[in-house]
């Protein structure tokens, strides 16, 4: 049995369990399911840090892991391939819109992105 330091901000929880960020060997799953005000400070500002966002005591948190196959894997040139496809049809419809009316609904876009 692996001996746990203390609850902080070394990953672990208050009541010395592994939080997410911190699993031994022994302790090694592939699912995790913790309510956000068990979580090691550490643990929790990994989780905000992945998520964008600051969690709630109350929010439950789920971390998965799994190995990535050939399954689960995109097909980057297929996806790249379709990206491409959709660009360019959206410039083809959009070359019938007058220049200085793309520059307002770009202009307009912009001010919303910022506001």
């Amino acid at each position: 049995m692996t001996k746990k330091p203390p609850a902080g901000d070394d990953g672990y929880t208050d009541d010395g369990s592994p939080g997410l960020d911190r699993i031994e060997p022994a302790d090694m799953q592939t699912i995790s399911v913790r309510r956000a005000n068990e979580l090691g400070d550490a643990a929790r500002s990994a989780v905000e840090s992945l998520l964008g966002r600051k969690v709630a005591d109350e929010e439950q948190v789920t971390v998965m892991a799994y190995p990535a196959t050939a399954e689960n894997l995109p097909d980057r040139k297929g996806v790249a391939r379709d990206l491409i496809e959709d660009l360019d049809s959206m410039a083809a419809s959009a070359s019938s819109i007058p220049e200085e009316e793309m520059d307002q609904l770009i202009d307009e876009a912009i001010w919303h992105i910022r506001h």
